[in-house]
């Protein structure tokens, strides 16, 4: 199982948070939610855990010695994060699982399940079922295949409603990681969408594969102080 290591996307700026304190600096109980989400990326027994940091986030460098810490100083979305990631380690020797800095209630066994997947799948992304999708990304899936990840922002209002959506963890074989380097600015959002990668992998028919998470809206990524308060 210790063919892989973790990259954790911590440097977004958390603006929908609307609080004082940096979005992962608050707290879930005693523990703020970038050290939750770092403790559960140590308890899966990878090869390495990497994490992706703003300035707002120095203090856990000298918290976490056996972690490796990185700065994304433009912040241009997740695509960017992940690519300047691949750019300074192009020998990655393992696969990688990509993990969200918000996102520290998903169960070890859901991450487990895409991790079985990911040693015969090239790809392979976690998902859960929304009724009623307020803001988080629609997989799209045909003839059985992830076609795409639509962005909430491009999704017509048919679509909003009882779909799987895209909770940001997403598992990569090493040998298919160069597809990071597709992945164009897009034009409206003007930043780099790591989920446009499920779109280039389609188009290039490398094989994908979905994993539903059980955890509900505990499957997701912590935007704003309500949904903060569903974790505690």
């Amino acid at each position: 199982m210790r063919n892989f290591e973790v990259l954790i996307l911590a440097a977004g700026n958390g603006t929908r948070m609307k609080s004082k304190t940096p979005k992962l600096l608050n707290k879930i109980g005693k523990h703020t939610i970038l050290d939750k989400s770092i403790r559960l990326a140590l308890s899966l027994d990878s090869k390495k855990v990497n994490v992706i940091i703003n300035k707002d986030y120095q203090i856990f460098i000298n918290k976490y010695k056996n972690v490796k810490f990185f700065h994304q100083n433009k912040i241009l979305g997740t695509g960017h994060a992940v690519k300047s990631f691949y750019k300074n380690n192009k020998t990655i020797k393992n696969n990688l699982l990509i993990m969200m800095g918000d996102a520290p209630s998903i169960k070890k066994n859901s991450i487990r399940k895409v991790l079985s997947k990911l040693k015969k799948i090239p790809i392979v992304i976690l998902g859960a079922c929304i009724k009623k999708n307020k803001m988080h990304g629609m997989i799209e899936i045909k003839n059985d295949k992830i076609k795409q990840i639509k962005e909430y922002s491009f999704l017509k209002q048919k679509e909003k409603n009882n779909c799987i959506c895209n909770t940001g963890i997403m598992g990569i074989q090493k040998k298919f990681l160069y597809l990071i380097n597709k992945i164009k600015k897009n034009k409206f959002k003007k930043e780099y969408l790591l989920t446009d990668i499920m779109s280039i992998s389609s188009k290039k028919k490398i094989k994908t594969s979905l994993v539903l998470a059980n955890e509900g809206p505990l499957s997701f990524g912590i935007n704003t102080i309500k949904e903060l308060k569903l974790h505690n």
